[in-house]
């Protein structure tokens, strides 16, 4: 997960991406079900999924995508963002992506979520 920008002004779009890959030795199987959390930071935040991603759920904390084909080892889809700060104030923009656990025949849940975590200072 990284951001592309590194302006984070106000009323100034930031593009986001988060991208999820398979680090396994094997293919996944089932459906894979990941969260992109929005952050708790007043602003807009869109998300748009790769190729063959679907949108399953949105909350007021995340939205939640899956993919029901097949994973090989170090595939990976990337999820692209735009979040809009539209409040001024100190405090930490934070942007969380996770894989549910047991997603795709997950084994492994000791990597399945990253935080990046940004210092607002005005």
């Amino acid at each position: 997960m990284s951001t592309s920008s590194a302006n984070y002004q106000v009323n100034v779009p930031m593009e986001v991406f988060f991208e999820f890959s398979n680090v396994g030795s094997t293919a996944t199987s089932g459906a894979i079900t990941v969260y992109v959390y929005k952050p708790s930071v007043a602003g807009t935040f869109t998300v748009a999924a790769p190729v063959g991603w679907s949108l399953t759920n949105t909350t007021n904390t995340y939205f939640a995508y899956t993919y029901t084909g097949v994973m090989q080892p170090n595939d990976s889809g990337i999820f692209t963002g735009t979040y809009t700060r539209t409040a001024t104030g100190t405090g930490t923009l934070q942007f969380r992506g996770v894989v549910v656990p047991g997603s795709g025949g997950e084994t492994n849940n000791t990597n399945n979520s990253r935080t990046v975590a940004i210092t607002l200072i005005q």
